[in-house]
């Protein structure tokens, strides 16, 4: 049964994966229940290689950029800017291969669209959490989905004015550089304690030098992940190709 909404602003659903979507008939089936107008989707692939991809519902492709585990920022921005071409929609969010809607689409669109600021919900992150239940693995089986009970995890989500404001810093104020040291150590940003990853330090830093406001956490869990064995090193690429 298709949900009717009435007419909205459509929001992007940005995968960024290896060379498929996992839950591709699970996504299709989310999509279904929207009104068309509500959602578009974009999706970038890690490997470059030039074969053809087809999924059941309508999606846009990212031209290719380099990527690596703990620094997926140039392929972020290349995905921002295609969503920039869309003058309607009112936000991205950005999402992995291995991620799935728990929420229907009506509640997933309405946390978004009233939240009021942008949602970085990766910074709740506990690493002592994580290394925890990587050496205690049959305690870790048990919760395959959250590391925390009442959240799900590394997903985020921008507003259209922090997207332009984001892509405004990545050009004029050396981006894929800094993005770049953020990993390798060279730079002292850490707005993530903990972390030295590019995507969870580079954009907060972008959009508070840039005196963004609003920057939220979601307190609804609206999408999980399969298992956190799926974000093995190789899920996103592995390194540079």
């Amino acid at each position: 049964m298709r949900i009717l909404v009435t007419k909205r602003q459509p929001s992007f659903f940005f995968f960024l994966v290896e060379d498929h979507i996992p839950f591709e008939r699970l996504w299709w089936s989310f999509f279904e229940k929207m009104q068309p107008a509500t959602w578009k989707v974009l999706v970038h692939f890690s490997s470059n290689k030039t074969v053809e991809r087809k999924f059941r519902f309508d999606h846009t492709i990212v031209p290719w950029q380099r990527s690596q585990w703990c620094n997926i920022v140039h392929a972020e921005m290349e995905g921002y800017r295609k969503a920039l071409e869309f003058s309607d929609a009112f936000g991205v969010i950005l999402l992995s291969a291995s991620h799935f809607p728990i929420k229907p689409p009506e509640l997933v669109y309405s946390v978004l669209k009233e939240s009021k600021g942008s949602m970085f919900v990766y910074k709740n992150q506990d690493s002592r959490t994580i290394r925890h239940r990587r050496r205690r693995k049959d305690a870790y089986r048990s919760k395959q989905f959250f590391l925390h009970p009442h959240k799900a995890e590394t997903w985020n989500f921008l507003k259209q004015r922090d997207v332009e404001m984001l892509l405004r810093h990545y050009d004029s104020e050396g981006g894929a550089e800094l993005s770049d040291k953020i990993v390798s150590g060279s730079s002292d940003i850490k707005e993530f304690q903990g972390s030295k990853c590019a995507e969870e330090n580079y954009p907060l830093y972008a959009l508070r030098t840039q005196g963004a406001r609003d920057i939220a956490d979601s307190t609804v869990p609206i999408f999980a992940l399969w298992s956190i064995k799926d974000l093995k090193r190789e899920e996103y690429g592995g390194g540079y190709s």
